[in-house]
C-alpha cells in the first residue's frame, strides 16, 4: 500500500502560502511583509544585517510580533532566499535543448547576481520553497526531449545551478573584501598579479609563473597572452561562460555516446 505523503510542516505551509486565509480585513502584518522588509534589508547591508529584530524595526512592529508569522530567523533566512530567486522565465519549446539549458543558466545567473548574499543562506535540506522547485522545474523542462535518464537529467541540472551559485558566491566575496579596502575591482585584481608573481617563481611553479607572465592575472606591465575561450552569447564572464560551455559539450557527447538524440 503507498503511503500518504507526510503533512507540510508550518514552515513549508508558509513558503508555499498554504496558511488559511485570514478573516475580515487585511491584516497589518504578513508573512509576505516580513519577508519582504528582510529581502529589502539584505539587498541594501548583506545577510549579515538580517535579524528578526532588525526587521520588526524596519516594519514599525515589536519583535514579538514577527513570531506570529514566522518562526525564527532559521525560517526567515529560508522563506528569503526562496522569494529572491522569484519565478524562472519561459521556457522556449521550440529551440534545441543546448539553447534552453543555455537559457536557464544565463536567466538563473542575473537572478541571484540580484540578490547575492542568497549564497550565503544555508540549507539543511534541499530547497523545498515553491520558487526554487519551479527553477527546478524550468531546468527539467529545458531537456525534455534530450535522450538522458531522469537522474542524468537531474544531475545536468544540478551542475549548472552548481557553477552559477559558485561564480556568484565568489564574485559576492570578492566585492566584500574590495569594499572592506576601498578598491576597486581593476586595481584588487591588478595588486593580486603583482602579489601572485612575488611567490610564483619560475624553478618551483612553473606552470603558474607562466600564467602570470602572460599576463592572465591582470599584471598591467606584463605582455597581453592569447585570447581566451569565446563567451557563451549573453554571459558577460568568460570563465562562466566556459565552464557552461564546455559542460554542455560534455553532455552531447555522452548522448552521442548513448546513441540518443537531442531535442
Amino acid at each position: 500500500m503507498s503511503q500518504d505523503p507526510p503533512a507540510p510542516t508550518s514552515g513549508l505551509q508558509r513558503l508555499w502560502r498554504l496558511d488559511a486565509p485570514p478573516r475580515g480585513g487585511r491584516p497589518t502584518l504578513s508573512v509576505r511583509r516580513v519577508v519582504a522588509a528582510a529581502v529589502e534589508l539584505a539587498d541594501a547591508e548583506g545577510i549579515g544585517a538580517v535579524s528578526m529584530g532588525r526587521v520588526a524595526e524596519q516594519l514599525g512592529f515589536t519583535t514579538m510580533a514577527l513570531y506570529r508569522h514566522v518562526a525564527g530567523k532559521d525560517e526567515l533566512l529560508e522563506l528569503m532566499s526562496d522569494a529572491a530567486v522569484g519565478e524562472p522565465p519561459p521556457t522556449d519549446g521550440a529551440a534545441p535543448w543546448r539553447a534552453r539549458a543555455h537559457s536557464w543558466s544565463l536567466a538563473m545567473l542575473r537572478r541571484v547576481r540580484e540578490h547575492p548574499w542568497i549564497t550565503e543562506v544555508p540549507f539543511s535540506t534541499p530547497p523545498l520553497g515553491p520558487h526554487r522547485v519551479r527553477w527546478m522545474e524550468a531546468g527539467l523542462r529545458a531537456l525534455r526531449g534530450c535522450a538522458l535518464d531522469a537522474e542524468q537529467k537531474l544531475a545536468v541540472i544540478n551542475t549548472l545551478n552548481g557553477i552559477v551559485w559558485h561564480e556568484v558566491s565568489l564574485e559576492w566575496q570578492q566585492a566584500r573584501a574590495r569594499d572592506r579596502a576601498g578598491r576597486d575591482p581593476a586595481g584588487a585584481f591588478a595588486d593580486y598579479g603583482r602579489a601572485l608573481a612575488s611567490v610564483a617563481a619560475p624553478e618551483r611553479f612553473p606552470e603558474l609563473a607562466a600564467l602570470v607572465a602572460d599576463g592572465v592575472f591582470g599584471e598591467p606591465d606584463a605582455a597581453p597572452g592569447p585570447a581566451g575561450p569565446a563567451p557563451v552569447q549573453d554571459f558577460d564572464d568568460p570563465l562562466v561562460a566556459f565552464a557552461v560551455d564546455r559542460f554542455l559539450d560534455g553532455v552531447e557527447l555522452l548522448l552521442e555516446r548513448q546513441g540518443g538524440g537531442a531535442g
